[in-house]
């Protein structure tokens, strides 16, 4: 796992005791099966902190699937009457390590290269060490296309399947790479889009490495957050790289996170090839494609937001997708709610569900 930004740290350690908290109100086993509908999740109204009860919160939390496993759980498993009825809801996607696709599906990776000046020296000698390891990564009939940018964007390896034919000059063409210009972040995705664009493979990914800050082309963060989105709903991830202290953190995550792509930093450029190549290997084990959560929330209850997460609402349905996962993928989707709380007794929440195209069973 790459290392954090030291400035990143106390905000993970935050998130992390957040959902720590989350957890300790709800210890009882999930139940034994789930509805056709999804799992249903609901709460107790108590009268006040000395009322007792006999369902003990069973039904604050379930666990269903299989190949993609959804575990779900409020963070009360009771209220107090007239407290506001504020919690949240957490759910948590995780593909299962031990399935393995029966034919595994065909890839289209896109490299993404910063090639501006700043890359100069050993820092580009090893960004093209890195994706010459991600290509060997890739079977034959893979797909494999190569955006070199700068204050622009060049295809240095257009749209090409890999063979042992083209395995010689893919690698000549990574090679060539050499840096001059400035950073035009957002010419090399379009670039890389546009050659993704013309495969209909089921498994596509983008792998964008910078080691500075968007200053030509589309600048602004709105502007890449919506690259990003428009990459989502095309079906692509967009995994970002951050190269010494200098890059653009907030950009970079903002794409990955957008598009449900993962951000790693990187303190040295040594760490390149370790990073590339776990990527490439994350792609060729990709066991579900579209994967989207469904929270459809219970008659009067109200949605206070989604936290970190870019969504869809249609009425009491709010949709959350989740892209692709590979063996061992956790993705997760932390909701906060507000529950009628006049009445006593239990109250239904929400009810989950988790959509995507198994490529183990090859069903959706």
């Amino acid at each position: 796992k790459a290392p954090m930004r030291p400035r990143t740290v106390a905000l993970a350690s935050l998130a992390g005791m957040l959902l720590t908290s989350l957890s300790v109100y709800s210890l009882t086993p999930p139940p034994s099966g789930a509805g056709s509908e999804g799992p249903e999740v609901t709460a107790e109204i108590l009268q006040d902190q000395g009322s007792t009860s006999q369902a003990g919160g069973e039904r604050s939390r379930f666990s269903a699937g299989k190949t993609v496993t959804l575990d779900g759980r409020l963070g009360h498993a009771r209220l107090l009457r007239g407290g506001g009825g504020s919690t949240f809801l957490l759910l948590e996607a995780r593909a299962q390590a031990s399935e393995a696709a029966r034919a595994r599906p065909p890839v289209h990776l896109g490299l993404v290269i910063d090639r501006s000046g700043s890359m100069a020296g050993a820092r580009i000698e090893n960004a093209r060490r890195a994706a010459l390891g991600a290509v060997d990564r890739l079977n034959d009939g893979d797909k494999v296309s190569v955006v070199a940018f700068d204050t622009g964007a060049v295809a240095v390896v257009p749209m090409t399947t890999v063979s042992a034919g083209s395995r010689p000059l893919i690698a000549a063409a990574i090679r060539g790479i050499a840096p001059v210009g400035d950073t035009c972040i957002s010419c090399g995705i379009e670039e890389a889009m546009a050659h993704l664009g013309q495969t209909p493979e089921r498994v596509r990914k983008v792998i964008l490495l910078s080691d500075g800050d968007a200053n030509r082309g589309v600048t602004g963060l709105a502007g890449l957050r919506e690259i990003g989105r428009r990459a989502m709903s095309r079906g692509v991830g967009l995994t970002t790289i951050g190269v010494d202290v200098e890059y653009n953190e907030r950009i970079l995550t903002a794409l990955s996170e957008e598009s449900n792509g993962r951000h790693y930093f990187v303190e040295n450029d040594a760490a390149l090839a370790r990073v590339f190549e776990a990527e490439a290997e994350a792609t060729t084990t990709t066991v579900a494609s579209g994967a989207e959560a469904s929270i459809e929330l219970a008659p009067g209850v109200e949605l206070v937001r989604v936290l970190d997460r870019t969504f869809r609402r249609s009425g009491d349905r709010v949709v959350v997708p989740l892209g692709e996962f590979a063996k061992g993928d956790v993705k997760t989707v932390l909701v906060e709610v507000r529950v009628p709380d006049g009445a006593l007794g239990e109250v239904p929440v929400a009810r989950a569900t988790l959509g995507y195209r198994d490529l183990v069973e090859e069903r959706d």
